[in-house]
């Protein structure tokens, strides 16, 4: 352990800490100072493909509502989950249908997760998504 740890920690402990307890104690300090953001780009393209063929994967995001500030570049999930299933998946590569895609949006999560009356759509609203996803 270098002295730069004791910036993270306020004091240095007199047993060494595991990776994992520094990582956990580094989060907790970039919380304290304000939070962090971090996009991980470590799966492949066919695996993610392959997770969205089974029956049961749903699509979601964990981001919440966000203060739009010029300043601060937000994490794409916070404004991209959607679009990019719908754009990139569905209209692009065609590795889902629409319907699958909505169902797995909307659907599947509310009937997981016990929310009874969401998650449905009507035929209308299926026919004008398919306008607007239609290749030009």
């Amino acid at each position: 352990m270098s002295s730069s740890d004791s910036f993270f920690l306020g004091r240095l402990p007199s047993q060494p800490l595991s990776p994992m307890e520094r990582e956990g104690l580094i989060i907790v300090e970039l919380l304290r100072r304000g939070g962090a953001q971090m996009i991980y780009d470590c799966m492949r393209e066919d695996d993610l493909i392959a997770i969205m063929g089974y029956e049961n994967t749903m699509f979601g995001s964990d981001s919440s509502v966000r203060h739009q500030d010029p300043a601060v570049k937000p994490h794409p999930r916070g404004y991209g989950t959607f679009p990019r299933v719908l754009g990139h998946y569905v209209r692009e590569r065609g590795t889902l249908k629409l319907e699958q895609a909505v169902f797995k949006m909307s659907y599947l999560p509310a009937k997981v997760f016990g929310l009874k009356g969401r998650g449905g759509f009507g035929s209308a609203i299926l026919r004008t998504w398919s306008f607007l996803m239609r290749k030009e």
